[in-house]
């Protein structure tokens, strides 16, 4: 009857359990699945924070063109101020020149006003002269025909005198003639030297402007070459930067990556150690028991394996993973009393006083390995792991087709075949298999490597930062303002240089045309001179002759003598009227020519101040 009762008892627990059994099975699958989508959930967060990390590095680059961007407007509005200087600069000098430009044609409209009314008042002089000239002549006239009935030996004297002075006029007018050019040319090459000395100043000015622009030109060259060759540098400095910027990234989201999924992988180990899951309800019980020895481990958590063979070795010691090793029967013994009185079941011991002494047989067949060389395990627990491995042999093939001994086992690599001499199985890996051996060596080595790739993810982070500063710092080195503004004033030395030299080859031009006009002049003036000192000598003949003449006059009688005088006062009075009417006309030619040069002069600097006025708007 207490069987009975204890029976009705027992079956109604079991029920209740079962029940609870089913409802923990039911939340251990909900939360499975909510695991998953809080996983699958996760992935989708990372996917978006990736997607927002690379938006953000879309927005930086955009940022970074638009910073780039709004550099170069500033530094072209630096060049645009530098060229609003320039220009102004170069209007305060045309404005200058307009100013000296009208002082000057200020002058030059006084002395053309000066020289108008000397031409003026030297034309009267002029045409009374010339009256004078005619009335001489008429007189002349008159006393010739007045004296037309006289000897003819008169009219031979006479005729020789008229010839003799004709002589004397003509070679004093050529004199006059002669002497009027010497005086021009003098004044001509007077107001050359002046120009031409003004103008050699202005040209030693402008080659000392020249040379230093020329250094000037060599020293903005040097510098912008090394500010091009530092911008290229900067430039692939930069894109060197980026792409190790770009590696890192990615190899930083590799880290991150893996250690989450060390980090979950942990956790989940870590869990499944804490609740023993996966082990039935009497290793749960003893485990968390305190009347037995706490320090009895599993035969699942004693050894590890490599991962590659760790499915093949699990699969075989499947049977045995579940069993605690002890160190003796007693303690064995005490813990199956325990699970009896408190109905949980039972379990399974290792004793390892049993296996002291125990020797392990060698076997070695081509091809394969001993699983228990893969086998990491203390030196306490070796003669047990030899013991459960006898024997056992690992091969890297599936097909393994050689003989076995009779007692050997051969385990494919993979797990998916376990081999003896007259049985074979095998099949499919489980999701979870390779789960259960090693797992707190596991969950040390995952602790250790998590532990490694946060200090690699704390070191690829400080890189992280510290590359993207050199980064910023190579951005902040932009050189391309700094290289538009030195070719900015670069081209502003050399269009001012240009526009020197210009003047400078228009000043060699007028230089060399002045002193080919100045060696003209001398020439013609020294030709001049030996002309007039060749109208001299032949004047002291003439003269010679016609004071013979006079003589001879003077010698005859008194009418002849009277007629004679009359003819030569009259003839002496027309050609010195006639030479005072020809130093007259010479005179008024020098003044008019003044006059026209003035003129001329004030045409050029109307001119300068049309351009110079153009200029200035343009400006």
């Amino acid at each position: 009857e207490l069987a009975v009762h204890r029976s009705a008892e027992l079956k109604e627990q079991q029920k209740t359990v079962g029940q609870k059994v089913q409802q923990e099975e039911d939340r251990y699958r909900q939360a499975e699945v909510e695991v998953r989508q809080l996983e699958a959930k996760l992935e989708a967060e990372r996917k978006a924070n990736l997607d927002k990390e690379k938006t953000l590095s879309d927005r930086q680059r955009d940022l970074n063109n638009l910073v780039g961007k709004i550099r170069g407007m500033e530094g072209d509005r630096k060049m645009h101020q530098q060229k609003m200087q320039f220009l102004e600069q170069n209007r305060a000098k045309f404005v200058e020149s307009v100013q000296d430009a009208e002082r000057r044609a200020r002058q030059l409209q006084a002395d053309i006003e000066h020289y108008r009314e000397e031409v003026t008042l030297e034309k009267r002089i002029e045409a009374r002269l010339e009256q004078e000239l005619e009335q001489a002549e008429t007189t002349l006239q008159k006393i010739r025909e007045s004296h037309g009935t006289l000897k003819s030996d008169l009219d031979a004297v006479m005729q020789n005198q008229q010839q003799a002075e004709r002589a004397v006029f003509e070679l004093e007018k050529q004199k006059a003639i002669n002497g009027n050019q010497i005086a021009n040319y003098r004044q001509e090459l007077e107001r050359s030297s002046q120009g031409m000395s003004q103008r050699q100043i202005e040209a030693a000015t402008l080659q000392e402007k020249i040379g230093q622009l020329e250094v000037e030109e060599k020293r903005f060259a040097k510098r912008l070459e090394e500010l091009e060759q530092a911008e290229a540098q900067r430039l692939q400095a930069l894109q060197a930067a980026e792409n190790e910027n770009e590696a890192l990234t990615k190899r930083i989201t590799t880290v991150n990556r893996e250690l989450d999924a060390r980090r979950n992988e942990f956790k989940l180990t870590k869990s499944m150690i804490e609740n023993l899951e996966g082990f039935p309800e009497s290793i749960r019980f003893l485990s968390n028991n305190k009347d037995w020895k706490k320090d009895a481990p599993l035969l699942s958590d004693l050894i590890y394996v490599n991962e590659a063979y760790r499915v093949a070795i699990e699969n075989y010691l499947e049977p045995y993973l579940n069993y605690y090793v002890v160190q003796t029967m007693e303690d064995a013994y005490e813990a199956v009393q325990l699970l009896s009185r408190s109905q949980k079941g039972k379990a399974n011991f290792f004793v390892l006083d049993a296996f002291r002494d125990y020797q392990a047989p060698i076997l070695m067949l081509p091809e394969t390995m001993n699983a228990i060389e893969l086998v990491e395990m203390d030196p306490v627990y070796r003669n047990l792991c030899n013991y459960l491995l006898e024997n056992v042999l690992v091969s890297e093939k599936e097909d393994y087709s050689g003989a076995l001994p009779d007692t050997a086992v051969l385990l494919s690599k993979s797990g998916q075949l376990i081999r003896r001499r007259y049985s074979i199985s095998g099949g499919s890996i489980g999701l979870f298999e390779g789960k259960k051996i090693g797992r707190k060596k596991n969950l040390e080595m995952l602790e250790a490597t998590i532990k490694k790739s946060e200090r690699d993810a704390d070191r690829l982070s400080t890189e992280f930062y510290t590359l993207k500063a050199k980064i910023e710092g190579f951005k902040a080195q932009h050189t391309s303002l700094q290289i538009q503004q030195e070719r900015a004033a670069m081209n502003k030395l050399v269009q001012e240089k240009v526009s020197l030299l210009t003047r400078m080859e228009s000043f060699d031009t007028y230089l060399r045309e002045g002193n080919e006009a100045r060696q003209r002049a001398t020439v013609a003036i020294a030709q001049l001179e030996q002309d007039i000192a060749d109208i001299e000598v032949r004047l002291l003949e003439k003269h010679e002759m016609a004071r013979q003449v006079k003589e001879l006059i003077s010698n005859t009688d008194g009418s002849f003598r009277q007629v004679a005088e009359q003819l030569s006062q009259a003839s002496t009075a027309y050609n010195e009227q006639n030479i005072a009417f020809i130093r007259q006309q010479n005179k008024v030619g020098t003044l008019q020519r003044e006059l026209s040069f003035r003129e001329k002069q004030l045409e050029e600097a109307n001119a300068a101040m049309v351009v110079n006025a153009k200029n200035i708007e343009q400006n």
